[in-house]
């Protein structure tokens, strides 16, 4: 067969796969009798050495799972392990992307015990941290659906448990976010004392803890978890002090294992009493300077301890006053790893700030980000405009607006700066117009006009 031969065949081949999608689309009934043989021609497909027939199997299939729903159970297991491989691939972003979109879908739409077996079945024990990985954001995904109430009141809530206990104790820091991530929203609505002895035995690693373990303020006579009575600060012990004082010393350390071992205690200290950790400003900001720390490990672990965390200290940062004065610091030191060659501390710090947006009360926040935004640098500012304009937003779309347009026009008027990378150039773009979906195209043209010479309006337009 001739390569024009195959070119034929492998467009045939995608024809017939967007014909099936387009019928799984409009009338999903009629592909019932025969779902099984499609599901696994599609797999088949999926492993295609041309890249434009696997991807559109990939997509294929997470369509399948948005149309039919349910009736895609049957076919979990091996769907599953297919799309997990593909979103374990690294030599090929775009059929990553393709698996890991198709994976959400899955998620999504398929039951929810079912899928959760498929993963487990599929990726826990893989060997491949992409696909550890993977398999660790669709069960965080699946519990965010179902919610933390629903997952600890189903038959498997003591499996998810058990599997975000592994998750949390893996060997790779991406792996051990999931897990602890997924701990900390089930710990939400965590009533039984049991699930907290299980939640503080995964974060300080002590097998032996118990009742002592846990802060008595949080516990009842009956056991149970006390909804907080307000944000307001009571005098420390002096044992308490003592602590934090001792923690700050760890931190603020000469020497780099000792910063790490005060990394480790501090997330045991904020976990269990957050309030009184919040009252140490000298000792937040000790901790924040290891979210930068010199020495990669202890940054890297600085930063899993900030997710670790977050939940617990997000409504300190988001109302008291004294936290309030160094989100600056925060997201400055976050900022900082975006600039970075090792592709580890990026994506830790995309997933910080991500996180900080989603817990941390957006009025206090955005100027914290639009300051930081103002002073990126080159490599830093295409995530930083993304992250301000389109996540920022949908909660403060106002506010929002008020600080928005001075970060478009100083990148307007500085167009060496802005032209001098091809990645930034896109991003401003991407800012100008989402700032025009949210303000108006006409309104920004005119409150920009006051600020901007005749070129720099022209090149707002052409953006536009």
């Amino acid at each position: 067969m001739n390569c024009q031969e195959k070119l034929i065949l492998a467009t045939g081949k995608v024809e017939g796969i967007q014909t099936i999608v387009q019928i799984a689309e409009t009338s999903p009934q009629a592909l019932n009798n025969d779902l099984h043989a499609i599901v696994m021609a599609l797999l088949n497909e999926c492993k295609n050495l041309r890249s434009s027939v696997s991807r559109v199997a990939i997509v294929a299939l997470g369509r399948l799972f948005s149309c039919l729903n349910t009736k895609m159970d049957s076919e979990l297991d091996k769907v599953c392990l297919v799309l997990l491989q593909k979103a374990g691939d690294v030599s090929n972003a775009f059929i990553r992307k393709d698996a890991t979109n198709s994976l959400d879908e899955m998620v999504k739409n398929a039951s929810a015990g079912k899928v959760l077996t498929a993963l487990l079945a599929s990726g826990i024990k893989s060997k491949n941290n992409t696909i550890r990985t993977e398999c660790a954001t669709a069960v965080t995904r699946l519990l965010e659906r179902t919610g933390a109430r629903n997952a600890l009141h189903s038959k498997d809530a003591g499996k998810l448990i058990e599997v975000l206990t592994i998750f949390a104790k893996d060997s790779h820091p991406a792996v051990r976010y999931q897990g602890k991530y997924g701990l900390q929203f089930l710990n939400q609505v965590t009533y039984l004392f049991i699930h907290s002895v299980i939640y503080f035995k995964v974060f300080t690693n002590d097998n032996s803890c118990g009742a002592s373990d846990v802060p008595a303020t949080s516990l009842n006579r009956s056991g149970s978890v006390r909804k907080g009575s307000g944000l307001k600060f009571n005098k420390l012990s002096e044992t308490v002090q003592r602590d934090l004082d001792l923690l700050r010393t760890d931190l603020t350390s000469n020497k780099w294992e000792q910063r790490l071992d005060g990394l480790k205690r501090f997330e045991k200290m904020a976990i269990g009493n957050a309030r009184a950790v919040s009252t140490d400003t000298k000792l937040i900001e000790a901790f924040i300077a290891r979210l930068n720390d010199i020495n990669s490990k202890v940054a890297l672990e600085a930063m899993d301890t900030y997710i670790a965390i977050l939940y617990a200290v997000a409504k300190y940062f988001s109302t008291e006053t004294n936290l309030k004065a160094v989100l600056n610091q925060l997201i400055a030191a976050l900022m900082s790893h975006l600039a970075s060659r090792s592709d580890e501390h990026r994506r830790l710090a995309k997933d910080c700030i991500e996180e900080t947006i989603k817990q941390i009360d957006s009025t206090a926040l955005a100027s914290a980000l639009a300051a930081a935004t103002k002073q990126s640098n080159v490599k830093q500012r295409p995530y930083m405009l993304r992250c301000f304009n389109v996540t920022l937003y949908q909660t403060k779309p106002k506010l929002v607006e008020v600080l928005s347009l001075p970060i478009l026009l100083e990148n307007l008027r500085f167009p060496s700066q802005m032209n001098s990378d091809s990645d930034v150039k896109k991003a401003v773009k991407e800012y100008a117009q989402g700032l025009s979906k949210c303000l108006g195209k006409n309104a920004l043209l005119e409150q920009a006009n006051a600020y901007l010479n005749p070129a720099q309006k022209k090149t707002l337009e052409l953006m536009l």
